[in-house]
């Protein structure tokens, strides 16, 4: 711990999530092909001389968490080589370098607990990040699928893996260590929208976003709404980008924000809706959650079979006190648990924990 009491963390990766955290001594060890601008004095590109100093400081004692995002592609592929070349073609050789960042976590000492924290879209575990799933303690995943095992498509194994990767030792050591993990938010309130009380409904559907291309959930979910507008249901559909203040106070008007899925089933808006006292109605989760906006206590799911949104949106709208009542819990419980502080402070406390061999 430093001086004043706070973890001191290391991150590496090509996002930052504990850069910004006040709660906590943070480096961070950017491994982005695109150079930062920007960021407070603990930002730094990865390098050589910046893996040694962490290498230095961790053997000495003085990190007690090191957090790693694992990257999307190998590093050492011509894809992740090109990227670092066009994103940062005036430092090419340093560029490629800090794409491998991650790559030399296999080479810091072992004494300190190893966070993985992936809050990419993709529910896959990918063979290149398996060396980081043998050292972590613990890994938080956003986008874990029901069965556990289906992580492991087109990695472990060329399809669904079968009953003999099911029995490896290594891949259920992998799993004891898996956790869900919030798609996080960096705000815990938005602006232009009260503190005290929702700003007034005009607008019974509001959704902004990406149709085509996206999920079909949301290619067959406009349809419905599209009917329910010609029925006379005010419905504000937006499928080109607002300029955030635009977003946000379309969004507090409305009593539902309709929230499919898109390339993960968590995004942003699952969070957002509640900050501006706006109930979510998301289609059934298809992930195991990490404290879940649960069915009429937080927000509102529909199947997407048939006409299931439409049907949805109907009895929603038929009990307003109610839909009030949804979205005031769901403001607390995004505040508690759903926000990127949030998400540090179970990272930083979990892992700990399960390294000293707590229960907790």
């Amino acid at each position: 711990m430093s001086e004043a009491g706070r973890p001191r963390v290391a991150e590496i990766g090509t996002v930052h999530v504990f850069g910004s955290y006040a709660d906590a001594d943070v480096v961070t060890l950017w491994t982005n092909s695109k150079r930062l601008t920007w960021g407070p004095p603990s930002f730094r590109h990865f390098s050589l001389r910046a893996f040694f100093e962490l290498r230095r400081r961790m053997k000495a004692g003085e990190i007690d968490l090191l957090v790693v995002f694992p990257p999307r592609y190998p590093p050492w592929s011509l894809r992740s080589l090109f990227a670092a070349l066009r994103d940062d073609p005036l430092h090419g050789l340093a560029a490629m370098l800090r794409t491998t960042g991650v790559w030399f976590v296999r080479f810091l000492p072992r004494n300190v607990p190893l966070a993985v924290v992936d809050i990419d879209d993709s529910f896959a575990l990918r063979r290149h990040t398996f060396f980081l799933l043998e050292r972590a303690t613990l890994v938080f995943k956003r986008e874990l699928p029901i069965d556990h095992w289906q992580m492991f498509f087109g990695s472990a194994h060329a399809d669904l893996p079968t009953t003999r990767i099911r029995r490896r030792e290594r891949f259920k050591r992998f799993l004891a260590k898996v956790r869900p993990a919030t798609i996080g938010l960096w705000h815990e309130s938005l602006p232009g929208i009260p503190e005290d009380r929702p700003p007034e409904k005009t607008v019974d559907v509001f959704f902004a976003g990406q149709v085509e291309p996206s999920s079909t959930v949301r290619r067959e979910g406009i349809t419905q709404l599209r009917a329910l507008a010609a029925r006379g249901y005010v419905i504000d559909v937006v499928e080109e980008r607002l300029p955030y203040e635009d977003f946000v106070a379309r969004l507090g008007r409305a009593w539902l924000a309709w929230s499919p899925e898109g390339f993960g089933w968590q995004c942003y808006r699952h969070y957002e809706a509640p900050l501006a006292w706006t109930v979510p109605l998301m289609n059934l989760p298809r992930i195991v959650r990490s404290h879940p906006l649960e069915e009429g206590v937080h927000a509102l799911h529909y199947e997407v079979e048939g006409d299931g949104l439409a049907r949805a949106v109907e009895t929603a709208l038929a009990d307003k006190p109610r839909l009030l009542r949804i979205a005031a819990a769901a403001r607390e419980r995004v505040r508690a648990h759903h926000t990127f502080k949030a998400l540090c402070a179970r990272v930083i406390a979990e892992t700990r924990a399960a390294f000293r061999g707590d229960s907790a």
